[in-house]
């Protein structure tokens, strides 16, 4: 078996220098306190990954002793981080600290400290590790990948979205939005209408003074997700032998995922009422010297509409309304077109009371139901699309020779709907898999 080490000479050199200075510091002036590490000091970590870093501190006897431990970065981290500095030794003395891996290779260390002690080091090297040229990396993994549309939306889908976000962008809205939705015109003379505008926004302050709040809340929260969301799908790479040759990917969408408030959510194609998205003959280019696996491009259907009715009817509105399950129900409940009638009625010379109150009813059912329409059609004929490529590292921390996880993935390329496209940010659209154990 031919292995290849991808850690150069000097990272092999500088590791061992570090080691040799960490077991040489600090040593004495301990009194009866010490801080023993719990497992390795020397610490070889493959990017993006993390580790717990635990030392007790206790007395000569073995003792668990109370107290703070101090932790502290020493050299060039290269993105890698502490989750803190300081951590509070548990009842059996031990204290624990994570450490985030970077992306990028460096040697660092870490040194622990505590009242009374001796101060103790790790030593942590970030490296790709060790890839055998013989792995296979052939079977199916259950794939994580998150989106972020760097500037906005392509096109229509863009005008859909921002449909909600225009409910709070002019001066008299959502009175000036709710009006256009009935109006033509002609029910309104137009000498009336910016008079009509500001009573209706006046009395939906007067009867429902947190609505406009929240529905600067609803487009915030439903523009962030829009933009950034994530898929959950299945990858299956096949091919003719280990080395890559003839290798081909079926990806297959299973369903959506987004975070609200640090909250997860998902939602299956099934609760979409569709069938599974299934894209065959994907191109794979494997090294095998390195484990770097490349997908070709390839274009992933996407049931968007279907998605952001969800994700509007199921998780913002309830957030803002327990009582609301739909658009159409948020604004019943939020506008008190009987108020609004009578107001209305009060303030012009023309029509009356109840016309008012019928037309306020019929343009928030309007604007509700063109929405939520908007929002479907976009699944309708060629529909939104992602067209991506993408890249990962195949690793195998069990040393089976069989590839467990894909690691350090990014997908490039853009989010398109009837010609138009918007791009993907750039290196900001990670992806992580692990084999599902099937095969």
């Amino acid at each position: 078996m031919n292995i290849k080490n991808n850690i150069s000479p000097i990272f092999f050199a500088l590791a061992l220098a570090l080691g040799v200075s960490a077991c040489s510091s600090d040593l004495g002036g301990g009194g009866g306190a010490i801080l023993t590490i719990s497992g390795e000091a020397n610490l070889q970590l493959q990017p993006g990954f993390q580790s717990d870093l635990v030392v007790r501190y206790h007395d000569s006897q073995g003792n668990a002793l109370p107290g703070d431990v101090t932790f502290e970065v020493l050299g060039e981290l290269k993105g890698s981080r502490l989750d803190s500095s300081v951590a509070t030794a548990n009842g059996s003395g031990d204290a624990t600290m994570t450490l985030f891996v970077g992306q990028d290779e460096t040697v660092f260390r870490i040194k622990a400290s505590a009242p009374a002690a001796a101060s103790v080091e790790w030593t942590v090297s970030v490296t790709e590790g060790m890839v055998a040229e013989d792995m296979d990396i052939r079977g199916t993994y259950d794939v994580e990948s998150a989106f972020d549309v760097a500037n906005g939306l392509p096109g229509t889908v863009g005008d859909v979205v921002n449909e909600i976000i225009d409910m709070t962008d002019s001066p008299n809205d959502p009175a000036t939005y709710i009006i256009d939705a009935f109006d033509s015109g002609d029910a309104i003379p137009a000498s009336f209408r910016t008079a009509v505008d500001a009573v209706v926004l006046d009395l939906i302050n007067d009867y429902a003074p947190g609505f406009i709040l929240d529905l600067i809340q609803l487009g915030d929260q439903f523009g962030q997700v829009t933009k950034n969301f994530g898929v959950i799908s299945t990858i299956q790479i096949t091919g003719d032998d280990i080395e890559g040759t003839n290798m081909k990917a079926k990806h297959t969408i299973t369903a959506y995922k987004f975070d609200l408030d640090g909250e997860e959510f998902i939602f299956t194609l099934d609760e979409l009422n569709e069938d599974d998205v299934v894209i065959s003959d994907i191109a794979v280019e494997y090294d095998n010297r390195t484990g770097l696996a490349k997908f070709a491009q390839h274009e992933v259907p996407l049931q968007y509409g279907a998605f952001l009715v969800l994700l509007l009817e199921e998780v913002i509105i309830p957030k803002l309304d327990d009582n609301a399950r739909t658009l159409n129900q948020y604004l019943f409940n939020s506008i008190d077109c009987v108020a609004i009638g009578q107001g209305i009625f009060n303030n012009v010379d023309f029509g009356t009371a109840d016309q008012f109150k019928r037309a306020c009813e019929i343009a928030v059912e309007a604007v509700a139901s063109a929405i939520i329409k908007e929002l479907r059609d976009l699944d309708e004929g060629q529909g939104v699309s992602l067209l991506i490529d993408g890249k990962t590292r195949m690793r195998d921390p069990s040393g089976d020779k069989k590839a467990d996880k894909m690691t350090r993935g990014n997908w490039g390329g853009t989010m398109d709907y009837l010609g138009t496209s918007g791009p993907l940010a750039d290196g900001a659209n990670p992806f992580t898999g692990e084999r599902n154990g099937v095969n």
